[in-house]
């Protein structure tokens, strides 16, 4: 599944879209990714933040 994964080109433009970025640069990226899919942005920075005290 992983190799799969790896070579999914939605994966690729991810993985691009996050290199070199801060994990503060990376969590806003996120935050406006999901807010221009019509999640609510607050629910997920709280599930981000919940999710990084594991």
């Amino acid at each position: 599944m992983s190799g799969r994964l790896k070579n999914d080109p939605r994966m690729q433009q991810f993985n691009q879209l996050m290199n070199g970025k801060t994990y503060e640069q990376q969590k806003e990226t996120l935050l406006n990714y999901a807010q221009s899919n019509g999640f609510d942005r607050n629910m997920v920075a709280q599930f981000l933040n919940s999710s990084s005290k594991l």
